[in-house]
């Protein structure tokens, strides 16, 4: 658990949501197949306004939830993807901070075109998927470096086609009747991508301003929740004191580079940091 929970620390911000994103998948098949218990009604958005009142948490939770597997399969490839060419930019936060955005506009365009238009103001539709929190990275990217070649199978691509290809694609399905929520996530996501990859090139950070909004309201939460640190995470038996107290001054080192990782990224370690913590996670 230690090896994993270290692991884990080292990743970037895409690896970390990938991971969070298939554990859940895991996890809550797992209980849906053993236990006939359905945890997605709890975390899915609805059309219904009136429902959403009791549920207001489904406004993120929704992009917790996958339909099967072929869905976050397809979600995961491109968010590996896109987030490769965003995180060679941006630092972890801003890529948290747009992919929020990007499933919260994802959120909106699905609840304002189910409770707008008379076509589908009939319909109580649900929203799963991370598809809009992709999408947002993604177009931000087309957009902030459209020039960007990009060669799939035996084709060269500029990132601002492919951009133009994906919004094209979802504007032509909404015609299709076939997850229309879906795809009007989709269009919600990229035009936040788009937004924030405009007002990013013109000098407006819009992106830090989100990220820091929100870690000042969840901050007094985190400091109650949050654990006081002990002196000693394990108890070692050993005769020889030098080797406890060697054993001990290892694990505070290791606590502060974890630390470190958490608050500014594991590229702030200096090359000792980075070589400890290597041969730390060969014990």
């Amino acid at each position: 658990m230690n090896q994993f929970k270290l692991k884990f620390q080292l990743f970037n911000a895409a690896e970390k949501l990938i991971t969070v994103l298939v554990l859940f998948y895991l996890i809550s098949t797992v209980v849906s197949v053993l236990f006939q218990f359905n945890a997605v009604q709890f975390l899915e958005l609805e059309s219904d306004l009136g429902r959403l009142i009791y549920k207001p948490w489904t406004l993120m939770t929704y992009a917790l939830v996958h339909q099967g597997i072929f869905h976050i399969l397809f979600n995961m490839l491109w968010l590996h993807f896109s987030s490769r060419l965003f995180l060679n930019l941006f630092d972890d936060k801003r890529f948290y901070a747009l992919f929020s955005i990007g499933v919260l506009l994802g959120a909106a365009f699905f609840l304002i075109a189910y409770n707008t238009f008379p076509a589908l103001s009939s319909r109580n539709a649900m929203l799963v998927g991370s598809s809009a929190g992709v999408t947002a990275i993604l177009i931000f990217m087309c957009v902030y470096a459209p020039q960007t070649g990009l060669r799939f199978f035996t084709f060269n691509l500029k990132l601002w086609q492919l951009g133009v290809f994906f919004v094209v694609l979802d504007v032509l399905q909404l015609g299709s009747g076939v997850n229309i929520g879906g795809h009007l996530a989709h269009l919600g996501g990229a035009l936040s991508g788009y937004f924030l990859a405009y007002r990013i090139k013109n000098a407006s950070d819009d992106l830090m301003r989100f990220s820091d909004f929100w870690i000042k309201v969840f901050e007094p939460l985190g400091s109650i929740l949050r654990p006081k640190k002990r002196a000693f995470k394990k108890v070692y038996k050993n005769t020889n004191k030098s080797a406890d107290r060697q054993v001990h001054n290892d694990q505070v080192k290791l606590d502060s580079i974890l630390d470190k990782i958490s608050k500014s990224g594991y590229e702030a370690l200096s090359a000792e940091e980075k070589d400890f913590l290597f041969q730390q996670s060969k014990k």
